[in-house]
């Protein structure tokens, strides 16, 4: 990392030493310098790159160049059209960046255990709008996903192709 990064080793153990006082206390994380991996639960690593994200780049950036904006964007669309929901710009932004960083980590094979199934109770009714299935197989395939249902009854993209951006295991 400290080569790509065009740093000495100490100055990297204590940018991670400095890191390691200021994580815990807000996202229950820390980084351990080797092999370089961060360390806590799978939703503090997902929230802590959900607010990384969202404050380090600008509105209209896309900081997942391995997904298609336009593809996550016109699936989500799809769930928010069955739901009738209409969110602003900003809380849309948060959607698409949680998919993302949810489809990236479960490319990793970095799952969260016993998650909240958020569409089991809505899943069956979805399915039974007119061409919804059809819609949403037509978008997971152009992100390289599958959409399928778990025998947890939890809706989950399995991954069939995405490349991670960031670093971290």
């Amino acid at each position: 990392m400290c080569q790509e990064l065009v740093m000495s080793y100490e100055r990297g153990q204590e940018i991670i030493q400095h890191l390691n006082t200021k994580l815990p206390p807000h996202y229950g994380i820390s980084i351990q310098p080797s092999p370089l991996v961060m360390d806590g639960t799978e939703e503090d690593i997902r929230a802590f790159y959900l607010d990384y994200f969202s404050q380090s780049y600008d509105f209209l950036d896309w900081p997942f160049p391995s997904i298609s904006e336009e593809s996550l964007t016109h699936l989500i669309q799809l769930f928010l059209d069955a739901q009738q929901v209409s969110p602003n710009l900003s809380s849309l932004r948060q959607i698409k960046y949680t998919l993302a960083i949810n489809l990236e980590r479960f490319n990793k094979s970095h799952f969260i255990e016993n998650p909240t199934p958020l569409l089991t109770s809505h899943y069956s009714s979805l399915m039974q709008i007119t061409q919804f299935e059809e819609n949403i197989k037509k978008m997971a395939k152009k992100l390289c996903f599958e959409p399928t249902m778990e025998n947890t009854g939890t809706a989950i993209f399995k991954s069939s192709k995405v490349s991670s951006n960031y670093k971290q295991s």
